[in-house]
């Protein structure tokens, strides 16, 4: 009997999944036998193993060559990233440019998602930041929780003057992000919960994740938009509920990248 290590298991994804000669019938039983065999620690029998090796050996080489692209696609989260919160017990940003100022907010561990987070009460709680200006290429991802709807639209980050950013909407219970006219909304959401909310924009695409998942896209990028106020916009839409870990990058995360910072539901914050 043979074990396979965990490196069989990179190397039999590779070949059901990525190798562009795709195995069928006993090769493909086969190869999927190794693979469960490692993953789950479970000895394979000799014979299977010696027809693995019979028809995969000349593969190996082309695999070698997606091994090296797989580990040079490996993600980083710092790259290009623009300002990050963290909320333990204030409101400084990665960059002190972006560092906050608070007014009636409270942070605690029970307002956190990952440690620490802050509570808004309503007017007039609001933390304001320099002017953040994002471009055609951003995303911004932030984990929400809200207490209860105190308006149509519940600021939970935006400019602070203006309907433009990242709004709780009150008719469907749920999130929007709204840029000159461009509008996403997410599924109904459900009150004092955590969500993870992910904008994404391209010179292409414009997409909307809710807790990693996509939810909703537009086939343009969003306009503009400047983004200096968590909480609170003029008039009375402001925000109740809990916010954690806030964070713009000047690109477009990939699936990966958006997958680690969900992290299974535990989440993910600065400096990951």
């Amino acid at each position: 009997m043979i074990l396979p290590n965990s490196e069989a298991i990179l190397f039999c994804n590779w070949l059901l999944d990525v190798s562009w000669q795709r195995l069928s019938g006993s090769q493909r039983i086969i190869v999927e036998a190794v693979r469960t065999s490692a993953q789950t620690a479970t000895p394979i029998s000799n014979n299977n193993w010696n027809n693995f090796n019979k028809f995969t050996a000349w593969r190996y080489p082309f695999y070698q060559v997606y091994a090296t692209l797989a580990s040079s696609l490996t993600p980083d989260l710092l790259a290009g990233l623009i300002a990050a919160w963290d909320f333990e017990g204030n409101s400084n940003c990665s960059d002190p440019t972006y560092n906050g100022s608070d007014t009636s907010v409270i942070y605690n561990l029970a307002y956190g998602k990952i440690i620490q987070g802050v509570a808004f009460s309503g007017p007039p709680s609001e933390i304001t930041h320099a002017a953040l200006n994002t471009t055609a290429t951003f995303t911004l991802n932030i984990w929400v929780n809200i207490g209860s709807f105190t308006s149509t639209a519940d600021s939970i980050w935006t400019n602070g003057i203006v309907s433009a950013g990242l709004f709780g909407f009150q008719p469907n219970t749920d999130i929007y992000w709204f840029s000159s006219g461009v509008i996403l909304h997410t599924p109904s959401l459900t009150l004092n919960t955590w969500y993870m909310i992910t904008i994404t924009s391209s010179p292409t695409l414009g997409e909307l994740f809710l807790n990693g998942v996509s939810v909703a896209s537009t086939l343009t990028p969003f306009p503009p938009v400047t983004l200096s106020s968590f909480g609170k916009v003029s008039g009375s839409f402001n925000y109740t509920g809990f916010l954690d870990a806030p964070v713009i990058w000047d690109r477009g995360l990939l699936q990966s990248e958006i997958d680690m910072l969900y992290n299974g539901g535990a989440g993910l914050q600065y400096p990951f």
